[in-house]
């Protein structure tokens, strides 16, 4: 894609990325699970109508705003590919065509919905397999979640405690319905994330997926975004390349400390706002219902520990990887996902020196933010921890393996 050509149409580019420019999804680009082919992000049709099936006889509840633009006491939607759902069917539920159009981003079961105010996304239960390694139902837990932790974040921009280098999604709402399979409820969630970074600003820009700024695979990609960006504005590589790592470890940072949280930041979940000048703006953070709240450092910040979606995403040290959770989320997550690629496919470009830009990173966070943790957040060994990119069965324990040298801290 040719970086000019951004403005032109905001939502067509951004879909784009999101559907074809992925270098670093870890459950998007998975082979183990996907959706069909009619539905993939990366095969399937541009537009298709999403589904929706009757819940008026059913007990339901819509969390958070009313959004009486999407939600109604009488329907629910579902993935297309859910005409083959065994739990629809079980409970006598029939998938009709809805008026929405949509396009599915590259998580596979998040579509984005054309032409609706408020400009968004539907984040669909998707029940007919698994979508990369894990299973894909939103439970009323699970949108409770996305909606607390949504809120919270807010709250703190509210009250001007993020740089305004930081932004995010808000997930305002979700719907639930409670569907009889059997003797048991299946809850069937969606929720409702909004397109406009949040806090709003009039300054026109385009949104970049994380994995988009250095995806390089496609032979007619003849320079990742990231270097475009560099060249089209004149930048010094070494200069924008530091105030893009800034960027992204203060988002980080910030939302462990003022809130307790976890954010899982990898290339999927982190977007990027750029304007007419090429310049990265704000990091967007998204995706609320996989936060993971820290019950042991928000009571060691002070911060608040009791959540109506409780247990879910809620860790303590009870967790038998909890003293390496830290690591796993910052070090691998967002660091092997998001911060290096990024790092080396600049200094490839420029000859740069890789260790000493990671240098930069580790003392920047060292010395504003490390300290203010608790002394056994990070694994007490020194090590930093990762997982291998496998499917696990249900019910069975990751491994996680140590390495040494932390990069960023």
């Amino acid at each position: 894609m040719d970086a000019r050509k951004f403005f032109t149409d905001l939502n067509d580019s951004y879909i784009f990325m999101e559907r074809y420019m992925n270098s670093g999804s870890p459950s998007g680009f998975t082979e183990v699970n996907k959706t069909s082919e009619e539905t993939n992000p990366f095969t399937g049709k541009s537009q298709f109508p999403i589904f929706y099936f009757d819940d008026s006889d059913l007990e339901s509840y819509i969390l958070g705003e009313e959004l009486p633009e999407f939600w109604s006491n009488k329907h629910n939607f579902a993935h297309p590919d859910s005409v083959l759902s065994r739990i629809l069917n079980m409970s006598n539920r029939i998938l009709r065509n809805s008026e929405f159009e949509v396009s599915p981003t590259s998580g596979g079961r998040t579509m984005f919905v054309w032409n609706r105010y408020p400009s968004g996304y539907l984040k669909l239960t998707y029940d007919v397999s698994r979508i990369g390694r894990v299973d894909r139902q939103l439970s009323k837990k699970h949108c409770l979640a996305s909606c607390e932790s949504s809120q919270t974040l807010k709250r703190v921009f509210d009250k001007g405690g993020f740089p305004n280098t930081m932004s995010m999604q808000l997930e305002p709402s979700a719907k639930v319905t409670m569907l009889p399979v059997g003797n048991d409820i299946y809850e069937w969630g969606v929720i409702f994330r909004e397109k406009t970074p949040y806090p709003y600003i009039k300054k026109k820009v385009q949104l970049i997926p994380g994995f988009s700024l250095f995806y390089e695979k496609d032979n007619e990609i003849k320079n990742p975004l990231i270097i475009q960006f560099i060249r089209l504005g004149g930048y010094d590589p070494l200069v924008y390349l530091r105030r893009i790592l800034t960027i992204i470890v203060d988002c980080y940072w910030n939302i462990v400390l003022n809130c307790g949280f976890h954010i899982e930041c990898h290339g999927q979940n982190c977007l990027f706002e750029v304007d007419e000048n090429y310049n990265i703006v704000r990091m967007v953070v998204k995706d609320m219902d996989s936060v993971d709240k820290d019950i042991p450092l928000a009571e060691f910040l002070g911060l608040n520990t009791n959540w109506e979606s409780y247990p879910q995403c809620c860790f303590d040290r009870s967790l038998y990887f909890y003293d390496i959770r830290a690591s796993y989320m910052y070090d691998f997550k967002l660091g092997e996902y998001l911060i290096s690629p990024i790092i080396n496919v600049v200094a490839k470009e420029y000859n740069l020196d890789v260790k000493q830009i990671q240098r930069y990173v580790r003392d920047y966070v060292n010395s504003i933010y490390t300290y203010r943790l608790p002394p056994n957040y990070f694994p007490p060994d020194g090590f930093w921890y990762y997982c291998d990119n496998t499917e696990r069965k249900p019910g069975t324990r990751r491994t996680y393996y140590p390495h040494p040298n932390p990069n960023y801290r």
